[in-house]
């Protein structure tokens, strides 16, 4: 099994339908998430997770604040564009998870290059 970062906080239900915030404040709390996450990241990676509902963000007069925010992260260089579906076989692989075995926990120690369906990662 595994657990995704799933905000409520950074969801579009929550910032749209819940507090009634413009698109515009959406993009800046998106900015804002990100260039937290990114400052926070400069001894490991970080997760920025972003809920989005078909049924929310799907409607025409939103699509150019997704758009815009989209744009600005994609922009930066130290992001790594991926989805769920294609990020869940390498966290399996990737070393920095705790794998539970038996009554003790022990790290993996293989490692996995970026999967080449996905945007490469951004080389440090």
């Amino acid at each position: 099994m595994i657990s995704v970062p799933y905000s409520i906080e950074l969801n579009d239900v929550t910032l749209f339908a819940g507090r009634n915030l413009s698109g515009s404040d959406f993009v800046q709390i998106i900015k804002d998430q990100y260039d937290q996450l990114s400052s926070d990241s400069s001894a490991s990676g970080r997760v920025m997770g972003v809920g989005l509902h078909p049924f929310i963000i799907n409607q025409p007069f939103r699509h150019k604040y997704l758009e815009l925010s989209l744009e600005y992260i994609a922009s930066r260089p130290d992001v790594w564009l991926t989805t769920t579906d294609a990020r869940s076989p390498l966290i399996s692989k990737t070393p920095s998870f705790l794998v539970r075995d038996g009554h003790e926990r022990r790290r993996r120690t293989s490692s996995v290059p970026c999967d080449q369906e996905l945007l490469p990662r951004p080389s440090n």
